[in-house]
């Protein structure tokens, strides 16, 4: 939390929802593909493998986390 109040103050970015939610938005994108990045190429993961971990539970638990770093310029 404190890197994203520090980054929401140094990049001046609005109270808004809106502006708000493109930053988390772009941070979840960004983390989503440096994720399947480093699947595919550290492990050797398709792209349907590297999906079909979110079918179980611990793979939604970690999309879930996911989710929550995308929404924290929401939350701060």
């Amino acid at each position: 939390m404190g890197a994203c109040g520090w980054l929401l103050r140094r990049l001046t970015v609005p109270f808004g929802t809106a502006a708000r939610l493109v930053m988390g938005a772009t941070a979840f994108v960004a983390l989503v593909v440096a994720e399947f990045g480093l699947a595919s190429a550290l492990a050797g993961r398709s792209v349907a493998d590297w999906f079909a971990q979110y079918r179980h539970t611990p793979g939604m638990i970690g999309l879930l986390g996911q989710i929550a770093f995308g929404l924290l310029p929401l939350l701060r």
